[in-house]
């Protein structure tokens, strides 16, 4: 290993554990609102949640599903090393499903939502620049 690589290595093992945390913060959030969309009845979701009186049950089922496999591929390569660039697409769309949650919680009036939203977006975003635009730690580290 050159002195570069192991410089490269110490200095971008912050980055790479902000990045892990920042993965499980939005894992968590998603299988959260997707466990919500997903067993509480319509009705209290109305409650809860005012614009998911807009969509028909099925659509918010759905909408719960994807949100779940979302946080679950966000999630497993803690455990289970997978691809990170497969992490990084996630994040990408977590991201863009959050800035229209964003667009949601304005359109309703929900202005005190709307920053949550963004912020999320936001961290989403970060999971995918840390995901698709470094190497994994373990792709310089020796064998």
């Amino acid at each position: 290993m050159t002195r570069f690589t192991a410089r490269y290595i110490l200095d971008e093992r912050p980055l790479h554990f902000t990045v892990w945390g920042a993965q499980l913060v939005v894992a968590s959030f998603f299988a959260v609102s997707a466990s919500l969309k997903l067993m509480l009845h319509v009705d209290r979701l109305v409650e809860i949640m005012a614009w998911t009186a807009d969509l028909p049950p099925a659509a918010l089922r759905a909408l719960g599903a994807c949100e779940l496999l979302a946080a679950v591929v966000v999630a497993a390569p803690v455990v289970t090393r997978e691809p990170q660039r497969v992490v990084g697409w996630t994040a990408v769309g977590l991201s863009a499903l959050m800035l229209l949650a964003t667009a949601t919680h304005l359109l309703h009036a929900e202005l005190r939502i709307a920053p949550i939203s963004l912020a999320l977006a936001a961290l989403a975003a970060f999971v995918a620049w840390g995901r698709l635009a470094h190497e994994p730690l373990e792709h310089d580290s020796p064998r």
